[in-house]
């Protein structure tokens, strides 16, 4: 027994010495992706175009650290509902235009709000953030309404941003929400889907499925905490895919 406890007393001492460094490895680490998402990739240029997405949730960022280990681009929520700004968004615009990062926004939708409201929200903000990847429209809760509503609703955001802002929006939910209230009628839109699986569960007939949110328990250099990791699965995101 006394050398059990004498065994723990050696590690813990260990542990509370060596923790600098394991800090300081953490902090140089490159992102090295898991092996399981390649099976799912299209090429080996696609394996390389790997992302996050943040908010007001992963605090202050240190976008240049974030740079550093070798991600390619960040999608930054920009607004939700009719009235509400993330309240890191300008921030984190500010310190990303600083790195070479891509960057795109996204809208957080609220079925039973009015939908040209929230899309003017979301216009409104990003209109002089010089994001170069497409909008995103996530699209996860139906507050009670039916799949016609929500159908209706969610076409008339992605249609009226495109026309406004020139450029045709990408559309993430997970597979189920997809299944239940989206489905074929949105097939001119890329699809970013969200699986936390090591082999996607993806939506029978999807047939734009572009980025792949693998990861929401991810860590990056750069970052204090959990972050979601995607990968761009195939083709390319601009503004008018056909």
């Amino acid at each position: 027994m006394k050398l059990i406890k004498y065994g723990l007393y050696v590690l813990a001492l260990y542990v509370v010495l060596s923790r600098p460094t394991l800090y300081r490895f953490h902090e140089g680490l490159i992102h090295i992706p898991p092996k399981h998402i390649n099976a799912f990739i299209s090429t080996p240029q696609h394996a390389r175009i790997h992302g996050i997405d943040v908010s007001h949730y992963q605090g202050d960022i240190d976008f240049e650290k974030v740079e550093g280990t070798g991600l390619g681009f960040v999608y930054v929520k920009a607004t939700e509902g009719i009235t509400y700004v993330d309240p890191r968004y300008h921030e984190n615009v500010k310190k990303l235009n600083n790195t070479k990062l891509l960057t795109g926004a996204y809208h957080f939708f609220q079925p039973d709000d009015d939908v040209i409201q929230q899309a003017d929200n979301f216009i409104k903000q990003i209109n002089n953030s010089k994001h170069v990847l497409p909008p995103m429209l996530d699209v996860e809760v139906s507050n009670g309404l039916n799949v016609k509503e929500m159908k209706a609703r969610v076409k008339q955001w992605l249609n009226y941003v495109s026309g406004k802002l020139n450029c045709r929006p990408l559309l993430y939910s997970n597979g189920d929400f997809w299944k239940q209230y989206l489905g074929n009628g949105f097939d001119k839109y890329s699809f970013w889907l969200a699986d936390y699986a090591k082999k996607p569960n993806l939506p029978a007939g999807l047939k734009k499925w572009r980025v792949w949110q693998y990861e929401n328990t991810g860590y990056v250099n750069g970052i204090d905490g959990y972050v979601d990791h995607d990968v761009i699965i195939k083709g390319a995101l601009d503004c008018h895919e056909q």
